[in-house]
């Protein structure tokens, strides 16, 4: 059998843009995933940015605090507020959401009222920074934004990157593939 590879790029291959570079970038805000993570009970709030035709931007990851109430309630008033909200409707639809008392129907309500808001895909300016290998985003509105000094920087050393003993020049030898 062999492969079409026109076929394989036309289908796979272009859809795949880069991340954003570091910089700061104006984005459409399009989702939000409210989930568990790790074994204690710790809740992310991760809003998710639209690609554009040059690159898909990383997540950015807020925290919906269930030891500090206040912050927790705040925080999510000046999201709301960062993506269009005025402040009485979002505060409006925290009280209601607060009330509803328990952690798992607060986590819905939460992510509930955030697809609702950004369904009109509100544009939100945030800052693309490297977090060791990887990249993160944030918004700069000092309301919301979460600091990232202690970020790691990027890997730059390509000696890091790939091994030393790869040979660019060789080709692959199909008979040394195990399988």
């Amino acid at each position: 059998m062999s492969i079409n590879w026109e076929e394989v790029e036309k289908n796979a291959g272009s859809q795949y843009k880069n991340y954003a570079k570091p910089d700061v970038y104006k984005v459409k805000c399009v989702d939000v995933d409210i989930h568990e993570v790790g074994t204690n009970g710790s809740v992310v709030q991760e809003f998710i940015f639209e690609e554009d035709d040059n690159y898909q931007y990383p997540k950015a990851t807020h925290w919906l605090s269930f030891k500090n109430d206040s912050w927790r309630q705040w925080h999510n008033r000046c999201l709301m507020i960062m993506f269009g909200s005025s402040a009485d409707t979002a505060e409006k639809a925290i009280d209601k959401i607060e009330a509803l008392g328990d952690k798992e129907k607060i986590m819905k309500g939460y992510e509930t009222a955030y697809k609702a808001l950004l369904k009109r895909k509100p544009e939100v300016e945030i800052e693309v920074f490297p977090d060791g290998k990887y990249s993160r985003a944030e918004f700069t509105d000092d309301r919301v934004a979460m600091p990232h000094d202690d970020a790691k920087p990027a890997t730059t050393d390509m000696d890091e990157v790939v091994p030393e003993d790869i040979d660019d020049s060789e080709e692959i030898d199909l008979s040394e593939l195990p399988f």
